[in-house]
């Protein structure tokens, strides 16, 4: 269920019996949420187009399934023209924020506390009550790093032919 006018619905679970008729109950929450600007790291200049995803402390990635947020299924919010970016519907917790760069300059990255880190554990952490309305500093970009290498098989120390490394 969506949220409505930034309240969540919150359940516990129910169980449905094929052929009966189930009652819930729904108890709508404030949901709490994020406003801060994305920035270029070296020139300060604000950037669009820049991805932000609240992921809880306890979760691994902001890309895979879980509890960060209802009803929007933990899709980001992407900051404006203006380089401002409101995260809404979320729940009271602890969150790590994972910024997604889309301009083939600047490079993903956990956001830190003096710009971006490549570790979640390294990441400031935004903690939230319900219905409240945080701005916290500016998100600093960094540029982009690039690796060069060679995959090698490990018996042979050949080179591997079209081998695709990800992180």
């Amino acid at each position: 269920m969506a949220p409505t006018d930034d309240h969540l619905s919150v359940f516990t679970g129910t169980t449905v019996v094929s052929g009966q008729t189930t009652s819930v109950t729904l108890t709508a929450v404030p949901g709490a949420q994020i406003t801060t600007t994305v920035r270029d790291a070296s020139t300060g200049a604000p950037l669009p187009n820049v991805c932000l995803w609240p992921t809880s402390v306890s979760w691994p990635s902001p890309f895979s399934p879980g509890p960060d947020r209802q009803g929007s299924g933990s899709n980001p919010a992407c900051s404006d023209e203006t380089g401002k970016v409101v995260l809404t519907g979320l729940l009271a917790n602890s969150y790590n924020i994972f910024a997604q760069a889309g301009d083939g300059v600047h490079g993903h990255q956990w956001v830190g506390p003096h710009g971006g880190t490549g570790q979640k554990e390294q990441a400031t952490v935004v903690t939230l009550t319900t219905g409240q309305a945080a701005t916290v500093p500016d998100v600093r970009m960094d540029k982009a790093g690039s690796l060069t290498g060679v995959v090698r098989d490990q018996a042979t120390g050949a080179g591997v032919e079209g081998a695709k490394v990800t992180s």
